[in-house]
């Protein structure tokens, strides 16, 4: 369910920010590749600590906790 949603949630932002009725209805305008490249490398940095997070986290947790 939440693969849903999150699928639902893409699709309606670029519904919103990539189609002629959803730049007039909410006043956006398309995002240029030059932000999407700027961007990227952070949201994908921020995936990898959170998985380092996690991964650290069920570590300690089993090393104080046995």
């Amino acid at each position: 369910m939440i693969l849903v949603g999150i699928g639902a949630e893409l699709l309606l932002i670029l519904a919103i920010d990539y189609t002629r009725w959803g730049n007039q209805l909410f006043g956006t305008a398309p995002i240029g590749l030059d932000v999407w490249l700027f961007v990227i490398p952070f949201a994908v940095g921020m995936l990898i600590l959170e998985e380092l997070r996690k991964y650290l986290a069920r570590r300690f947790n089993n090393w104080l906790h046995p």
